[in-house]
């Protein structure tokens, strides 16, 4: 019975060694899914970017419609300069605000996009940590194993050197 110590530590040390592998490469799994989840919602954030600079630019040109249409109608003309400024500005501020909604959501998207790069290294560190961990727990039930080993072949004589 005292011979099956050192064989239990063996496998006990295989056992737990292959737990740590068996983690690392679940968490690798687990962060590259969820690295491509944020590529996905990066995707999707420049879909509506997009969707957000239609927007601004088409109630710019209503805007703008609706403005020379009360000129019109007013008497002033369409193409009175003040008329003509008013439209020019109300359609400069149209493109402001359809640019800044595409540098927000490129920005996002970015972010996003930094995010996953992380995720999966995480995934990566964490695979090699579970071999990593699973070398020093073969390692240190080696030497458990050992120890008992020698611990009980050794003459009683040597055994407190």
């Amino acid at each position: 019975m005292a011979m099956m110590m050192p064989i239990l530590a063996i496998a006990g040390a295989g056992m737990s060694a292959l737990s740590s592998i068996s983690a690392g490469r679940q968490e690798k799994a687990a962060a590259k899914y969820e690295a491509r989840q944020m590529e996905y919602n990066a995707k999707q954030q420049e879909a509506a970017g997009h969707q957000e600079m239609i927007k601004a630019r088409r109630e710019a040109d209503l805007l703008a419609s609706r403005a020379l249409a009360v000129a019109g109608a007013s008497g002033a003309g369409t193409v009175d300069p003040n008329v003509l400024n008013i439209v020019s500005g109300i359609h400069r501020e149209g493109e402001y605000n359809a640019q800044m909604a595409r540098y927000n959501t490129r920005s996002q998207a970015e972010s996003m996009r930094a995010q996953a790069g992380a995720r999966r290294l995480e995934g990566k560190n964490a695979a090699k940590a579970g071999w990593i961990d699973a070398g020093s727990t073969i390692l240190s039930g080696a030497a458990t194993a050992g120890d008992m080993y020698f611990g009980m072949t050794r003459p009683n004589a040597l055994r407190g050197i």
